[in-house]
């Protein structure tokens, strides 16, 4: 079941117009799936399943960044997922204004984080 929090709602108001349509195109994608779970914590949308799998947050308050929590362990052949500054787990899918939101991609990168997510909680039991 997803929540829809006041606290993610707000979040996504305040953003600049063009973050805020590729983040409501996100959330929208992420709520698709209803093993999802939405969720604020440390003032930012995070979408959970199996564990913290991504969040939504403004890097230094201007760049838009899709975070997923187990990015080093995804594939990343496009080269898409960076840690820049200096992450050991997390990789950061940064969105550009000018570039259009890829929604495939994103539900590709939502199913990798999943099975991710999925095998590490099967390898902790």
């Amino acid at each position: 079941m997803h929540l829809s929090l006041h606290e993610v709602d707000t979040f996504i108001d305040e953003l600049k117009p063009w973050q805020k349509q590729q983040f409501l195109m996100a959330r929208n994608i992420l709520h698709t799936f209803p093993e999802i779970r939405e969720v604020y914590r440390y003032g930012i949308p995070f979408y959970d399943c199996n564990g913290m799998m991504l969040y939504f947050s403004l890097f230094k308050k201007k760049h838009a960044v899709i975070g997923f929590v187990n990015g080093f362990m995804m594939k990343n052949e496009l080269g898409i997922l960076q840690a820049k500054h200096g992450q050991t787990q997390i990789r950061h899918w940064e969105l550009i204004e000018e570039k259009e939101f890829d929604e495939i991609l994103f539900i590709q990168l939502i199913e990798e984080a999943m099975y991710i997510n999925q095998q590490i909680k099967k390898s902790n039991k």
